[in-house]
């Protein structure tokens, strides 16, 4: 089976939109069987996701032997602030990516909110790749007075 990641950002449909039309025969999205195709995945629900508080994670990431904080938002999200040694692939771009990601380090995702992390948490978990969703995301984290670094700086 064929898995797609579909999201509204800003206006827009990411990842998948225009193949998972064509391969279902449907003109839009909220057409019958897209709508069908894009809820529950396969048994996977945000229930069955682990998640972690930005209280309980370091500032700085980068010599962090054990874990990996993934940021899956868009640039120019990334570069008004991240936090220090992430690694960033945009959310659309982690199917094409993962080989970028070490996987036998923990897996911990990040985005603005939690809702991107918890898509591709419910789309890694399905792959058989477990991990774990910042509760509340970069706003969380600037909240919580957590250090930010902004520009390109990918790792």
């Amino acid at each position: 089976m064929q898995v797609y990641i579909v999201a509204r950002e800003r206006g827009r449909w990411t990842l998948g939109t225009a193949r998972l039309r064509s391969e279902l025969g449907a003109r839009r999205l909220d057409d019958p069987p897209v709508a069908a195709t894009c809820g529950k995945l396969d048994g996977v629900s945000m229930g069955d996701i682990e998640t972690v508080a930005v209280t309980d994670l370091p500032d700085d990431f980068t010599s962090d032997a054990e874990r990996i904080l993934l940021d899956v938002r868009e640039v120019d999200e990334w570069e008004l602030g991240h936090v220090r040694g992430a690694i960033h692939i945009p959310l659309a771009d982690v199917p094409a990516r993962i080989d970028e990601i070490d996987l036998d380090r923990e897996l911990l995702v990040v985005c603005r909110t939690s809702g991107r992390s918890y898509r591709i948490m419910e789309y890694l978990l399905m792959r058989g790749i477990d991990g774990a969703v910042v509760t509340g995301g970069m706003v969380a984290w600037e909240s919580a007075g957590k250090p930010i670094e902004t520009g390109s700086g990918d790792e």
